[in-house]
């Protein structure tokens, strides 16, 4: 895929996504509105990474995937698994527990049994961490043998844009979920498929 279809595919995406998740009502309490906001925040990740992309900003896409994902899980271990000492605690601006934690507490709930999310964190984090805090690939990705210039390839951006989307898919589902609200989930998953093909997204 070229990296111009990739942003078409993007746009198309974010754009359905906000329609149908723009009129939903969310019950105003203090849990809810945690969790919202982190997964608002992911959203928001998302469509920087790909703004930032736009603008050949890449460095600071990439640099944007890890804490897309990290807003994530703190939505959702927030959403299923956090005490109310521990919401209180993190509204006193107090830090969570650890992402490994996270994650191990969300998959001890109905539905996340397999373990895809400890799977893909252990498959990714080193490289997430690189990207975020300027490990060695970002400084790769910038030399060549004559300057110091963005040199990231068409196939590395377009698999950057495509992960996005991918976990904004997760972020959008959760949200559907928090409002109960199940046949829009469905939907976002309909829409994510029409748009982007389930075997393409779902072996990047």
């Amino acid at each position: 895929m070229k990296l111009k279809n990739a942003i078409q595919k993007y746009v198309a995406w974010f754009n359905k996504c906000n329609e149908l998740i723009d009129s939903v009502e969310l019950k105003a309490d203090e849990r809810n509105r945690v969790v919202a906001a982190l997964f608002h925040l992911s959203l928001e990740h998302h469509g920087s990474i790909c703004l930032l992309v736009q603008n050949q900003h890449n460095g600071s896409a990439f640099a944007l995937l890890r804490p897309q994902f990290e807003a994530y899980i703190r939505g959702l271990w927030f959403m299923k698994c956090a005490t109310e000492g521990q919401l209180q605690s993190f509204i006193k601006d107090n830090e969570p527990p650890r992402i490994n934690d996270l994650i191990s507490e969300i998959e001890e709930n109905p539905g996340y049994e397999e373990k895809g999310l400890s799977s893909l964190k252990e498959k990714v984090w080193g490289s997430l961490c690189g990207f975020t805090h300027g490990g060695y690939v970002q400084v790769s990705w910038r030399v060549t043998t004559e300057e110091i210039t963005s040199d990231f390839s068409e196939e590395h951006l377009v698999k950057l844009v495509i992960t996005s989307c991918a976990l904004s898919l997760q972020a959008y589902i959760a949200l559907a979920l928090l409002v109960d609200r199940a046949e829009l989930a469905t939907s976002i998953k309909e829409v994510h498929q029409e748009i982007f093909g389930y075997e393409e997204w779902h072996n990047k």
